[in-house]
């Protein structure tokens, strides 16, 4: 997962603002946090918990707590006005000739007082890459673990050496993080060896440079119900490579794995119906649109932002089961929030068009007596097939 600064944050109900740092914990190498500076006239910042971004790419990072959630957590910056250090004149050189009764008042200065865990520091993008021979280039993004936190890679650019291009260096090869600055065990020219990352091949590199995946995982990617059933255990897994493997041989796996992770999704465990419903959206089959229909009435607002994402991919075969359920149970809020995710950013303009009087009902002011008749006259609209 990607974790970039200076890049848009979308919270689950829209765009809130922009990320300003990352708060890095340089003992373990992990980041704890993400700075959002808010987009309202106030332009607060907010210290936001990793634990809130559900997905990070260069130019985007999501966020699974609305934007009134946003607004409830720790300011990360506050400003004090401070009067300067040492003496000043009580009566301004230039003001004596108003006489002994004109005051001089010192001028009182705004200091930024950041809000930092302690044992944790900021840094942004741009901060410097230093090798241990000399400067390199700047910090553009770390790459991390979801669930721990921990950096896996630096993606690097602007080195003098090379000119403008993006280089991924692994985590192993980083010495020290110090306040607006990364050390490197490798030299300049070790670091100007490594092959340059386009976006297009940004997924592949990182695969062809990340820990090895697990031999159990890629062994067991076969339709045989038994590797399913082992290899959706292993979602549950402390270990996020572990986690990860499992994930994509299931994907790989495809149809065959649906029923599996569907029943998964009645877990009580967040991370594990999390990566189940991750899986159900990248295998895009019709079929696992009805659980992540159920999904979106998970307990856990980033289980019901991957659902909702999933939905919205599969089209037409994701909207029916969607408008049946909000004709059968227009009363779950959650449900009709998702449901309003999925039908606004879906692709097709016929089926948009089909369905945006159901988007208008679920915006009415009284959506639980409107969105059925709405839903049920959308599945006639949509044909026999619904």
């Amino acid at each position: 997962m990607d974790v970039a600064t200076g890049v848009s944050v979308e919270c689950a109900d829209g765009p809130c603002g922009r990320s300003q740092y990352v708060i890095l914990n340089p003992a373990n190498a992990t980041i704890t946090h993400v700075v959002v500076g808010e987009t309202d006239m106030f332009a607060r910042t907010r210290l936001v918990p990793l634990t809130y971004v559900v997905d990070g790419a260069p130019e985007l990072i999501r966020l699974k707590c609305t934007r009134t959630e946003l607004q409830a957590l720790p300011l990360f910056s506050e400003y004090e006005m401070i009067p300067p250090e040492g003496p000043y004149l009580a009566h301004s050189p230039s003001e004596f000739w108003m006489g002994p009764l004109a005051a001089h008042w010192p001028a009182l200065h705004p200091t930024e007082l950041q809000h930092v865990p302690k044992g944790e520091m900021p840094i942004r993008r741009g901060a410097r890459v230093e090798a241990f021979d000399g400067h390199v280039g700047k910090v553009n993004e770390f790459v991390v673990e979801p669930g721990s936190g921990h950096i896996t890679h630096l993606v690097l650019r602007e080195g003098h050496l090379w000119g403008h291009r993006d280089v991924v260096i692994p985590a192993s090869e980083i010495d020290r993080i110090e306040q607006d600055a990364v050390y490197l065990k490798i030299s300049k020219e070790r670091v100007g060896a490594l092959p340059p990352l386009s976006s297009e091949s940004k997924e592949g590199a990182m695969e062809g440079i990340s820990t090895p995946r697990a031999a159990g995982s890629q062994a067991n990617a076969t339709g045989d119900p038994r590797a399913i059933r082992a290899l959706a255990a292993e979602l549950s897994s402390s270990d996020r490579t572990t986690r990860e493997d499992a994930r994509l041989a299931l994907v790989k796996i495809g149809a065959p794995a649906v029923e599996v992770l569907a029943a998964t999704l009645t877990s009580p465990d967040t991370q594990l119906r999390w990566e189940a419903a991750k899986a159900l959206q990248q295998i895009n089959d019709p079929a696992g649109a009805p659980p992540l229909v159920s999904a979106l009435e998970d307990s856990d607002p980033g289980v019901r932002w991957i659902a909702a994402e999933g939905l919205s991919l599969l089209g037409r075969a994701g909207v029916i089961p969607l408008l049946k359920a909000l004709a059968t149970r227009p009363d779950s809020p959650w449900l009709r929030n998702g449901a309003h995710h999925v039908l606004g950013v879906l692709a097709d303009p016929d089926l948009k068009k089909t369905v945006a009087p159901v988007l208008a009902a679920l915006e009415d002011i009284e959506p639980a007596l409107e969105v059925p008749v709405a839903a049920h006259e959308a599945l006639i609209a949509l044909g026999p097939a619904s």
